[in-house]
């Protein structure tokens, strides 16, 4: 702003000094125009009558010393105001020290944070790498984000507020610990899949091959050495019991393998033992303890109310075994869904020929006491009978019934 000032007013001085000068310029042309050798005669007098002409003059010569003596002035008052800007920069630049080392300080601190927090950094990495698998307990990254701008120690290291002075307290109260959330999505116990599993009839196959003989005898002592086999597959009879989507066959072989499989588990659980009529007060057909599909079943109820009335199938009572002597003998395979029509008719025609159980040779033939029971099923058991001797046989004609050993079949 002073320069400006100073410029200006130097600048009129100049143009206010050119004005007398110019027109004393003019005075000279007129002298010139009278007489052209004196003006030419030397540049030297034209100089000197010039500077005479200006000291001549009084009011420029006054208004050059005003002009030198407002510039002196302004230069001093220039001067003056340098001394005070400069005083105050100093006083300025030596006020900025401190807040020049404050900041190298807090430069300093924040280093030492970053430097700090590098390992928990690694430990927040490490977690979020973790939460995308089930685990059993984790930190949901929200939180650990937080821990890592709190703390510079360690990761799992929880963070209190800072208390307020200006309010008195009374008692301190320890500061409440955020336990890690748990991520892992709540596992619940699996439900049998029902609709896609099936029971794994090899288990049975397995120890009927081996403890069962051609005759239909059963080594209980042997099965229960190797009672876990028969046990798998007896669970799996109860988690995947039969479905909609299941054929008429499947589902009928499932039944007699259930039939059976659970009879075996009875006798096995309580031997050894003479008869299974020594069990639950001579009725152990009664007894409800077989859990299917929601229910609570006896050897009855798979028998009586589901395989009979569902499939009306008479070679069933060939198939299903009571373990006594006089029960038609146990197959030593189990039943599936492809074996099952091949099977039914081998161990009825099998049965009704054995001589052990029914003698056709007689009139009336003796036969077993399953006829009788079961008529129903059978329709004319003569022609039933008839249907299933072998050849060369001579067919019946009438029929008695034999008494029957409820000793058990080992």
């Amino acid at each position: 702003m002073y320069r400006y000032l100073i410029l200006t007013l130097i600048l009129a001085a100049i143009w206010s000094c050119e004005q007398p000068k110019s027109s004393d310029k003019s005075a000279g042309a007129s002298v010139e125009g009278s007489s052209k050798a004196a003006s030419k005669s030397s540049s030297q007098d034209r100089e000197a009558t010039t500077e005479a002409s200006i000291s001549e003059n009084t009011p420029i010569s006054e208004t050059l010393g005003k002009t030198k003596e407002a510039v002196q002035t302004i230069k001093n008052e220039v001067g003056e105001a340098t001394e005070k800007i400069t005083v105050a920069t100093d006083k300025k630049t030596s006020k900025s020290q401190p807040a020049e080392e404050t900041k190298s300080v807090v430069t300093k601190a924040k280093d030492k944070v970053v430097e700090t927090s590098k390992p928990t950094t690694k430990v927040e990495d490490m977690v979020k790498s973790e939460v995308t698998e089930p685990v059993a307990e984790t930190t949901k990254p929200e939180v650990l984000k937080d821990v890592v701008t709190t703390t510079t120690s360690r990761p799992d290291a929880t963070t209190q507020e800072t208390p307020d002075v200006s309010k008195p307290t009374t008692t301190e109260e320890p500061p409440v610990q955020s336990r890690p959330t748990d991520t892992t999505p709540e596992t619940k116990p699996e439900k049998p899949r029902q609709a896609q599993s099936k029971p794994m009839h090899s288990y049975f196959n397995y120890v009927l091959s081996k403890y069962v003989t051609d005759q239909g005898k059963v080594d209980y002592q042997g099965i229960k050495t190797e009672i876990g086999n028969l046990d798998k597959y007896v669970v799996d009879l109860q988690r995947f019991p039969p479905q909609a989507d299941w054929s008429k066959n499947e589902t009928l072989a499932y039944w007699i393998n259930a039939y059976n499989a659970f009879t075996i588990k009875m006798i096995c659980d309580n031997y050894p033992l003479a008869s299974i009529k020594d069990l639950h007060s001579g009725k152990p057909w009664d007894h409800k303890w077989i859990k299917i599909d929601g229910e609570t079943l006896s050897l009855n109820d798979i028998e009586n109310v589901i395989i009979r009335p569902t499939f009306k199938e008479p070679r069933i009572h060939f198939a299903v075994n009571c373990a006594a002597k006089s029960c038609p003998p146990l197959a030593n395979e189990a039943f599936t869904k492809t074996n099952l029509d091949v099977l039914l008719e081998k161990r009825t025609k099998s049965f009704i020929n054995n001589t052990a159980y029914n003698d056709l040779t007689k009139n009336p033939a003796m036969v077993s006491k399953i006829f009788n029971w079961y008529k129903e099923d059978f329709g004319d058991v003569v022609t039933f009978v008839n249907k299933y001797i072998y050849d060369g046989v001579k067919p019946i004609t009438a029929i008695d019934y034999t008494e029957y050993d409820w000793t058990l079949n080992n």
